[in-house]
């Protein structure tokens, strides 16, 4: 749902919001008589704004080059099985649905490891190791997950550990119904 408004001005039918709470959202405006095409990088933390900061600066690039590095990625990704036979469509259909299973889980942790854990605490993840979230919770452990395990080995064992991670964080050991709390 899009409410429109200028900014500053809270959508019709709401107040302000409580003291302390978490307000998300807005949107930019641009000048584009002069020129057409917008260039923007934006950097995002869920620990702090100079954790955004620093993931914007780990990542920046050009355009260019950010796309050229984005599509060598899916590339790798989407090769990492071969089909033979099917018809065109079913070959579509097929790498559609590998496309959709590597979208998420997704890596929650910033460009120095730190990430903010289900007990709101900031946290570190090992060198040389991620800290993944966003997981679906429903029945990826059949399908999703062991497809991850063969195609990405290091990224899903990353995915395992985040979860032990997470229910450690929360007291027990994370089930279906408690990975809906994070998205």
């Amino acid at each position: 749902h899009v409410q429109r408004g200028k900014p500053g001005e809270l959508p019709a039918g709401t107040s302000a919001a409580a003291t302390g709470a978490v307000v998300g959202g807005g949107y930019l405006t641009f000048d584009t008589r002069a020129h057409r095409t917008v260039n923007l990088q934006v950097g995002l933390s869920y620990v702090s704004e100079s954790g955004a900061r620093a993931n914007r600066a780990a990542e920046s690039t050009n355009y260019s080059q950010a796309a050229r590095s984005a599509r060598h990625a899916w590339d790798d990704q989407l090769g990492a099985i071969a089909t033979t036979g099917g018809t065109p469509a079913e070959r579509t259909t097929f790498y559609t649905a590998l496309y959709h299973a590597s979208l998420h889980p997704s890596l929650f942790d910033d460009a120095d490891g730190r990430y903010l854990g289900f007990d709101n605490a900031v946290h570190r993840v090992p060198r040389g190791h991620h800290q993944y979230a966003y997981f679906s919770g429903w029945d990826i452990y059949r399908s999703q997950i062991p497809l991850l395990a063969m195609t990405n080995p290091h990224e899903t064992s990353d995915m395992m550990a985040s979860l032990l991670r997470d229910g450690d964080q929360m007291g027990f050991q994370i089930g279906r119904a408690s990975c809906r709390e994070r998205v």
